[in-house]
């Protein structure tokens, strides 16, 4: 199984994402929106081969140090496209603060998967994570001039400040011509502290 551990946010803050989306309707030619229901911020990727049995050690590992954190917010940045010093933009996101929460979180997760020694999930990268929600993508290679009308659009966006993370998940990720396809396998409900 291809998986990956996710935070999906609440409809309310994916309404505005799609808002987002509306307003760039006149470059639908040149990127592929994301579908609403698979916009969420990849926490860690876990590899294209997990076994059932992984998945299984996994899931428990996780429900067992999850269920020990509080709900949070996540904040966000603003609206971006192309990742840092990229020459041809391929993503356009939103791009998520980092946070001591999640840090914290994703700290100790990080370190009982290591612990644990699941050998079908890939190593885990350590170095910047650069949290995103992935708005859409582009289709070929665009020209500097319809790359620098996207980015100066998206700049007049409007950015919420925050959202709350209540729940991560662990989603299989089905690769198909038509483009990926996420399904969730397991929710993770943190502690409601309010």
């Amino acid at each position: 199984m291809r998986l990956f551990l996710a935070i999906f946010p609440q409809k309310e803050f994916i309404g505005l994402l799609e808002s987002a989306q509306n307003r760039l309707k006149q470059y639908d030619n040149f990127i592929r929106f994301t579908k609403p229901s698979q916009m969420h911020v990849t926490l860690r990727f876990f590899g294209n081969f997990v076994t059932d049995s992984d998945f299984e050690r996994l899931s428990n590992i996780l429900s067992i140090s999850l269920k020990q954190h509080n709900c949070f917010n996540l904040k966000v940045e603003s609206f971006k496209y192309g990742f840092f010093q990229e020459k041809w933009p391929r993503i356009l996101y939103l791009s998520i603060l980092k946070c001591c929460e999640l840090e914290k979180l994703m700290s100790e997760v990080n370190h009982l998967i290591d612990k644990e020694k699941l050998r079908s999930l890939c190593e885990y990268r350590r170095g910047d994570q650069n949290y995103h929600i992935t708005i859409g993508r582009t289709k070929a290679r665009l020209n500097k001039e319809i790359v620098h009308k996207i980015r100066k659009e998206i700049c007049k966006f409007e950015v919420l400040e925050c959202f709350m993370v209540e729940k991560i998940s662990i989603v299989e990720s089905k690769l198909s011509s038509f483009g990926p396809k996420y399904v969730i396998l397991k929710d993770f409900y943190l502690q409601k502290n309010f």
